[in-house]
């Protein structure tokens, strides 16, 4: 994600293509809405307080990274009584979604 695509950004931002940056829901589009309905199981359009989480593989401002490798990811969860929880978060200006610990356990991520 470039900051010339994203009015917040601060600078390049790589997100992996399920992760999402949290939106205002008129700014979803129904070619978005369609995606990510059809991308989950439960057909269902997630959101994080009041905004809507599209991920970025469904963010037509989004350019692919082209190259390729093996490459370290990290992902931030915040403590919270529910592991099921997640929040908003800012990540270079951009407001993102973090993960919920239990998908972090439940996906075998190692936790530091």
């Amino acid at each position: 994600m470039a900051p010339s695509e994203y009015d917040d950004l601060d600078d390049d931002l790589y997100l992996t293509g399920c992760h999402s940056i949290l939106i205002d829901e008129e700014n979803f589009t129904k070619e978005q809405e369609f995606k990510s309905r059809n991308e989950n199981s439960c057909q269902r359009v997630y959101k994080t307080d009041d905004k809507i989480r599209l991920m970025a593989q469904f963010d037509e401002r989004a350019i692919p990274y082209q190259t390729e490798g093996e490459y370290e990811v990290w992902h931030v969860a915040l403590e919270h009584e529910n592991p099921e929880m997640n929040y908003g978060i800012y990540a270079n200006g951009l407001l993102v979604e973090s993960c919920c610990q239990y998908n972090m356990g439940k996906r075998g991520m190692k936790l530091v």
